[in-house]
């Protein structure tokens, strides 16, 4: 019998990350651990994590992560937008 913990149930595509990325609030300002953003045409969410990093200059800031393994910069996918 399998461990129900270890199945995988729904991973979302690359591009489905990105499309959810968009409607990220700017992490600095958001004062919840994560955010559930919706993916559009399903039922489905993508859920980010705020995550607290360090600047070359040794300032602290936050940024979102999904799974801990990707960062997503908010600043650039608000400019792309504002750009199409």
């Amino acid at each position: 019998m399998e461990n129900p913990e270890k199945k995988i149930r729904y991973v979302p595509m690359l591009s489905q990350i990105e499309e959810s990325a968009g409607e990220l609030p700017d992490p600095v300002e958001f004062g919840e651990d994560a955010f559930a953003a919706k993916i559009r045409g399903t039922d489905r969410e993508v859920v980010f994590e705020r995550l607290q990093v360090y600047r070359s200059d040794k300032t602290k800031t936050y940024k979102w992560t999904y799974k801990g393994r990707l960062f997503v910069d908010t600043k650039f996918i608000n400019k792309a937008e504002s750009n199409a």
